[in-house]
């Protein structure tokens, strides 16, 4: 292409790789005039993003996210519309009519938290009658997400200005000031109702998650529960996955409180290693000393104690030097559902205190009573206080609701534990098996799994996961187990050790 291309607002010259914007030569990156020069010679077509990796950086492997940057740019620098995004395919070029290229509008600002609107759902059913049904589950899943603090969520009157309206997810997000959008359809063949759904975010146009349910038309009511739980149980940890994201992009010097909780809660989470916890916690002192008033940063450096000492990474004196912090965090909790999980479950397993720390998992159950955080967390200190039934209802739950989070592993050994204490231990094999297989590392799985060995007999599977176990930590011993180890039954705990006797480790 050779030829310049003129549109109203700005001309595009791709011999002298020149855009002019109102008659200024306005600088713009070499990757990105590439990308705006091919949209512009295709402008009669959507083009995949494979074509256009494939000509902006022939014969080099990039993934996506390359390619978004650069559309984000040129989105930044030409206004709203002038790249369309087609989900699931590509892009396209869409210059404005008339003159004047229209620059973004100016919407209110973002939030601190990660902000979501959820628009109104395309009915696509041609039946007009089925209105209700669309706008009752869009108006649940909103009230859901709405309980979910850590969340800033449109309320439903400003989402559904855009009922009726043909706009890009971009517009919604300068013109509500938010992050991520949810949109979806509704369509009805016979007897059978679907209901499509996807999370996007605004400013790229990138596609976070997506799904679909399915449902009989004469249960349209169990139907919209089981969205608006999926839903909601499915896009919490989508969404801080994405902020995680954003926040590792972000100069260090512009950090905050909520982004270094951000940056630290995958090594929070997973600290099977002492390098990992110490990481942890450097960002954690950081968002606390930003922000000590910060109650969510104080509840996530006592849960990484939490981890790190059910790793035995820590000793017990360590352990305890977190629990003011806990404490700290469910007195000026706010409301805050994850707040109240992860300082809950930490005072239970650090300080030895079940029942306040259940009454700061019931109240956080009734504020986001889908949320895997929270249920994840009542399952455990359920465990802790011996009392299987109930943990295996919340961990059934939390796998039910959101089967695709990364985080699983964590429910499975739960359940594996709480059927283990009902006594059914070949059940509770099968979930460490699978705990271990998502989460190699994860020690409670496969000192849980050696138990269910010991218990069934099988000692040759017992001696290799001690082997196994022992490669990871071959300093263990039962003195330290049953110094952790804070399930009120002990003849479970020493049910553990017995195991561990048998497979060869030492007393102390």
């Amino acid at each position: 292409m050779t030829g310049n291309l003129s549109f109203p607002g700005f001309e595009l010259r791709p011999a002298e790789r020149v855009l002019l914007i109102e008659g200024q030569v306005t600088p713009v990156g070499a990757r990105a005039f590439d990308v705006l020069a091919f949209l512009a010679a295709n402008r009669d077509r959507v083009v995949s993003k494979d074509e256009l990796l494939d000509h902006v950086w022939p014969g080099v492997v990039v993934e996506d996210g390359n390619l978004t940057v650069q559309v984000s740019a040129l989105r930044k620098l030409l206004g709203k519309g002038i790249i369309s995004t087609v989900t699931g395919f590509g892009y396209r070029f869409t210059p404005p009519e008339g003159a004047g290229a229209p620059r973004p509008s100016e919407g209110p600002p973002l939030s601190d938290k990660p902000s979501l609107a959820v628009l109104p759902f395309a009915n696509l059913s041609g039946d007009m009658s089925q209105e209700y049904f669309v706008d009752g589950v869009v108006g649940d899943i909103i009230n859901g997400l709405s309980r979910v603090r850590a969340f800033f969520v449109i309320a439903q009157n400003s989402s559904f200005t855009f009922k009726g309206r043909n706009v890009s997810v971009g517009e919604v997000g300068r013109e509500l000031g938010v992050r991520y959008v949810l949109e979806g359809s509704f369509q009805q063949a016979g007897q059978m109702l679907r209901v499509s759904t996807q999370l996007v975010e605004a400013e790229t146009g990138r596609m976070i998650w997506s799904a679909r349910f399915d449902g009989a038309r004469d249960d349209v009511f169990a139907l919209q529960d089981k969205i608006t739980e999926s839903v909601v149980a499915a896009i919490e940890p989508k969404l801080i996955m994405a902020e995680i994201e954003r926040a590792k992009a972000k100069p260090t010097a512009s950090l905050q409180a909520y982004d270094f909780c951000l940056q630290a809660l995958p090594s929070a989470l997973a600290c099977f290693s002492l390098p990992v916890f110490d990481e942890a916690l450097r960002l954690l002192c950081l968002a606390i000393k930003a922000d000590p008033d910060y109650s969510y940063s104080k509840a996530l450096y006592a849960y990484a104690h939490l981890v790190a000492a059910s790793n035995r990474l820590i000793h017990r004196e360590r352990e305890k030097a977190a629990i003011p912090y806990a404490q700290a965090a469910l007195e000026h909790h706010m409301d805050d559902p994850a707040t109240l999980a992860y300082a809950g479950v930490a005072l239970a397993f650090l300080g030895r205190r079940f029942d306040p720390a259940m009454d700061a998992l019931d109240h956080a159950l009734l504020l986001s009573p889908n949320s895997t955080i929270v249920l994840r967390s009542a399952g455990y200190v359920r465990l802790y206080r011996a009392e299987p039934d109930q943990a295996i209802l919340h961990f059934q739950r939390s796998m039910r609701l959101n089967a695709l989070d990364p985080q699983i592993a964590i429910d499975q050994t739960g359940l594996g534990l709480a059927l283990m204490q009902k006594q059914q231990y070949a059940q509770a094999e099968d979930y460490f098996r699978r705990s271990l297989a998502g989460m190699p590392g994860f020690q409670t799985a496969l000192r849980g799994l050696m138990q269910c060995y010991f218990k069934l007999g099988r000692m040759d599977a017992l001696q290799e996961a001690g082997d196994r176990l022992r490669s990871i930590h071959p300093d263990l011993t039962l003195a330290a187990v049953r110094e952790s180890n804070p399930v009120v039954d002990r003849g479970f705990v020493e049910e553990m050790c017995d195991a561990l006797r048998a497979a060869g480790f030492p007393e102390a």
